[in-house]
């Protein structure tokens, strides 16, 4: 499975389009969640893997890569942004655009993948 998606990045580098995303419809924009997660079901059955797999489990990976990265779990539930239900993270931690951005860069596990 591994050297299909490092074959996919490949491909995907060399497509020069605005978005970051990095799967693309065929019309090289963004999929939404719900045609995405079509999609996949359907990979995941030609290439015979039971497991289900979404959108929902990539964030989980996510977030558990920055938790073995040492991020801090206030940062985590910044950047999955769901609510919060801890007081002292949603009512003492205001962040702009710019901040927001240098957090994400600073527990990003990805750096190696350059779309």
């Amino acid at each position: 499975m591994v050297k299909y998606l490092e074959i996919f990045i490949e491909e995907r580098k060399l497509k020069n389009v605005k978005t970051k995303a990095l799967f693309l419809s065929t019309h090289l924009k963004k999929y939404t969640e719900r045609v995405f997660n079509a999609y996949l079901k359907r990979v995941l059955k030609d290439l015979n893997i039971e497991k289900n797999i979404t959108c929902h489990t990539f964030r989980r990976t996510l977030n558990t890569l920055r938790k073995v990265m040492g991020c801090p779990n206030e940062d985590r539930k910044i950047l999955l942004n769901h609510k919060v239900q801890d007081v002292n993270v949603e009512s003492y931690v205001k962040m702009n655009y710019k901040q927001y951005i240098e957090l994400y860069d600073k527990w990003y596990p990805y750096y190696e993948i350059i779309l």
